[in-house]
């Protein structure tokens, strides 16, 4: 979890969804270098937006929380996205 060789050097961690399958929240955890705002952007199966926040995070160990507490059961993604247009997309699975 949390290795990847094609990260922009800026990025020195970044965990997969956790708890995955999700009950009433996720999470990201993201180790940067220097501080970055970020764009997190949660998309239902089909292309739905569900939510859309803007993030700053701080140099170090970062975690992102992504609510589920609304969700119906099913398939979702999220998508963060660097101010240098680094995108990254992540899957996970909503139990509610």
């Amino acid at each position: 979890m949390g290795i990847y060789d094609d990260l922009p050097e800026n990025i020195r961690f970044l965990s997969d969804v956790f708890p995955n399958p999700a009950n009433n929240y996720a999470n990201i955890e993201i180790t940067v270098t220097e501080e970055e705002i970020v764009k997190v952007t949660s998309y239902s199966i089909t292309g739905k937006v569900i939510d859309s926040y803007v993030q700053k995070l701080e140099k170090g160990l970062n975690r992102i929380n992504i609510s589920t507490k609304e969700l119906s059961k099913g398939i979702y993604f999220v998508n963060i996205e660097f101010e240098n247009s680094f995108l990254i997309t992540k899957k996970f699975i909503s139990i509610n």
